[in-house]
């Protein structure tokens, strides 16, 4: 049971700081189309924003931050993963809109700073989806493996191509030149 929500609507705060901070270091394009919450795996009800930040390097992970109202925020990173923060808000959860926000800031800082992979297929029979992520200065990192249920196969197929295009994983995002 969710009997207060309201206690993550900070993590729409720390996203929008994130993503100014990836166009203000960053040599990056910011997309805030409604169609980019179309990057989305699944898509979820309650859509509020979407933005799309693309580096300008070739092989660096793109990343599409979805605000919803439940309040959470989603990021698509790279071409095969979707982030959910926080991915439980109930009340037997001990997570936290600090905990999130923390998890939210490893992600994206990982992800510009060139310390995320991605891998598809895992194993032989199960065609998993993997990814492993690390923080820039190396002082925290995280990993995960498992079904990607209902994801179009061609979607799959696609992502399976372009993660063969990167096989150390993705490129840091380049620092925008002063």
């Amino acid at each position: 049971m969710i009997s207060h929500p309201e206690r993550f609507d900070g993590l729409h705060i720390v996203a929008r700081a994130l993503i100014d901070h990836l166009t203000a270091a960053y040599d990056a394009d910011a997309d805030a189309s409604p169609a980019t919450a179309a990057d989305l795996l699944r898509q979820p009800d309650g859509i509020l924003h979407s933005v799309r930040v693309t580096p300008r390097r070739s092989g660096a992970a793109p990343l599409t931050f979805v605000l919803i109202d439940h309040p959470a925020v989603i990021v698509h990173a790279g071409v095969l993963h979707d982030f959910v923060f926080p991915p439980c808000s109930c009340e037997a959860c001990d997570e936290t809109a600090e905990s999130a926000a923390a998890r939210l800031e490893l992600l994206v800082l990982g992800v510009a700073g060139g310390g995320y992979s991605e891998r598809y297929p895992v194993g032989w029979r199960r065609r998993w989806l993997g990814y492993a992520l690390t923080a820039p200065d190396g002082s925290a990192s995280e990993s995960g493996q498992g079904d990607p249920g209902p994801v179009p196969a061609g979607l799959l197929r696609s992502g399976k191509a372009r993660l063969r295009e990167i096989p150390g994983g993705w490129a840091s995002w380049p620092a925008k030149q002063p």
